[in-house]
């Protein structure tokens, strides 16, 4: 993880997240946070095409906030480059782009909770650790927490688990 994208999870915080599926991808909709004060609104439809980024306004003049929100776009514009088959030097990494992959990390922290996922891991343009598309979720029907199985019980199920993971796969969760 580089330092940029290090200083951008400190400080950027997606809340309010609402997601649905769309015709063409997931919808989202949620309220970007820089430094713990609201910042802008971000909606995707999920039929395709851009997400809209607005700006909230600032008590004083209710005029939009654009100032905060380009010093966001400016630490995302420090990030390194992708590697893709699409592009010989790279594609360049937006806050549309870091907004999904927050919300998708912030679904893996929830199904972290209550169940335990497995998969290949590879990083996103966050630089965090996360599951590859096809990762597996191990989870106990009327269980909504972890902590709600007996540790000696979880701990034979991990055990369990280790010893019939394929070569690559892991186990994700940081709360065993």
């Amino acid at each position: 993880m580089t330092d940029s994208q290090k200083e951008f999870l400190k400080r950027v915080e997606i809340k309010n997240i609402k997601t649905m599926e769309g015709r063409d991808g997931l919808a989202i909709n949620c309220t970007i946070y820089l430094d713990g004060k609201k910042i802008a609104h971000y909606r995707h439809d999920g039929n395709g095409g851009c997400a809209f980024i607005d700006a909230y306004p600032i008590k004083e003049d209710y005029k939009p906030n654009r100032k905060k929100l380009a010093e966001i776009n400016e630490l995302v514009s420090k990030f390194p480059k992708v590697d893709s088959e699409f592009s010989d030097d790279g594609l360049v990494v937006d806050l549309d782009w870091c907004v999904q992959d927050l919300v998708e990390y912030k679904k893996i922290e929830k199904n972290m909770k209550k169940s335990i996922l497995i998969g290949i891991s590879s990083k996103n343009v966050l630089g965090q650790n996360v599951p590859d598309s096809s990762y597996q979720v191990l989870s106990w029907k009327g269980i909504s927490n972890l902590n709600q199985i007996k540790s000696e019980q979880l701990q034979k199920v991990i055990e369990n688990t280790r010893k019939t993971l394929k070569k690559g796969e892991v186990i994700f969760n940081t709360n065993l």
